[in-house]
């Protein structure tokens, strides 16, 4: 009977090491995926500005616009979705990984504002 209890928790802990490896990699497909949206985002906003502004003062609008914004608004959105139950995590597991869940969606949103601009005005193709 002691042995299927051992037995039984060290089971337990094996899916809950697995568990906690699932969501740290899971972080970091996220913070990947939150790297190259941005790329792409002040990218296309650099591209998009063409009213002779400093290149220097394009860069700081570009990145207070799709970097500093969204980063601040994910981690708020974060703090949120992380009080939701999600695999036996502790709240500061998954607050990580919510505010990139956050962050990538705000960041999405912008990206399709970024090309709905871009086709509705013919002279910028």
């Amino acid at each position: 009977m002691e042995q299927d209890q051992i037995d039984q928790n060290f089971v337990e802990q094996l899916e809950s090491d697995q568990r906690g490896r699932d969501l740290k990699l899971s972080t970091k497909r996220f913070l990947n995926y939150s790297v190259m949206v941005s790329a792409v985002n002040i990218t296309f906003f650099l591209l998009l500005i063409r009213n002779g502004m400093d290149t220097a003062v394009k860069i700081g609008y570009a990145l207070g616009a799709y970097l500093v914004g969204p980063l601040i608004a994910g981690f708020v959105i974060g703090f949120v979705i992380a009080l939701f139950p999600f695999r036996k995590a502790t709240y500061m597991k998954k607050y990580l990984r919510a505010s990139l869940i956050g962050f990538i969606i705000i960041q999405a949103l912008s990206f399709l504002a970024i090309v709905g601009r871009i086709f509705s005005q013919p002279t910028l193709l």
